[in-house]
């Protein structure tokens, strides 16, 4: 009897019908939206923070791996794993690099498809331009910014815990 539930068990594991199989699926938004914080007119206009932080998340995650099938909306059933997220900040000034240094904030949250609280975080990260970045417009200083926070969420994706805080923090 003992032989035939650890053959059980083991067939189990091996099959992933056990406790802690992986989810494959993830649900990133098409887009990151502002919470309700002041942002530039133009910075919120001509920018696309919210596009480029959930397109840099996808790119990024697709690359370590940790989901195999990355989507934009909930499917109808199954089990998956939703990342949210707001950007809370975003200072960019114009006039480049010469106007200081640029940053973005997010927080966000990871739930499984019953929507129970995995992890969250807040990413932040800031920008004087990088090399050359005297020639470098606003925007795309804070590309910089979204591209850094895309893979910092990336990387908290692979062990999502409460309360982290990621980039420059």
């Amino acid at each position: 009897m003992h032989k035939l539930m650890f053959v059980l068990l083991f067939t189990l594991f091996l099959t992933g019908n056990i406790v802690g199989q992986t989810v494959d699926t993830l649900v990133i938004p098409h887009k990151i939206e502002y919470a309700k914080i002041p942002v530039r007119d133009k910075v919120r206009k001509e920018c696309q923070l919210e596009e480029k932080i959930a397109r840099f998340m996808v790119d990024y995650t697709k690359k370590n791996g940790t989901y195999s099938n990355i989507v934009r909306e909930k499917p109808d059933s199954g089990d998956y794993h939703v990342l949210e997220a707001k950007i809370t900040a975003a200072a960019g000034s114009g006039g480049g690099a010469w106007s200081g240094a640029k940053s973005v904030r997010i927080e966000g949250t990871l739930k499984d498809a019953s929507g129970k609280l995995i992890g969250n975080f807040s990413a932040g990260r800031f920008s004087g331009g990088g090399a050359f970045g005297a020639y470098k417009g606003t925007c795309s200083i804070l590309g910089r910014c979204t591209k850094a926070i895309g893979k910092d969420v990336a990387q908290w994706l692979k062990s999502p815990t409460q309360d982290a805080l990621l980039g420059d923090h």
